[in-house]
């Protein structure tokens, strides 16, 4: 019993923190490509960036 508990508990706290660091990477990835647009205005258009999928 006491084992199901921290199990859960822990897969709860995982998937938490996988979910912080995707919305971190996706933050990093959007000011990336806000950078890259910025940047790329007097030099043309800026390079194609891949979606990933959980952006779509």
């Amino acid at each position: 019993m006491m084992f199901s508990v921290l199990l859960v508990s822990f897969l709860f706290t995982h998937l938490f923190s996988i979910n912080i660091f995707l919305w971190f990477i996706t933050v990093q990835r959007i000011q990336v490509i806000e950078l890259h647009r910025h940047c790329s205005l007097g030099r043309g258009a800026a390079p194609k960036v891949p979606v990933q999928p959980w952006e779509a």
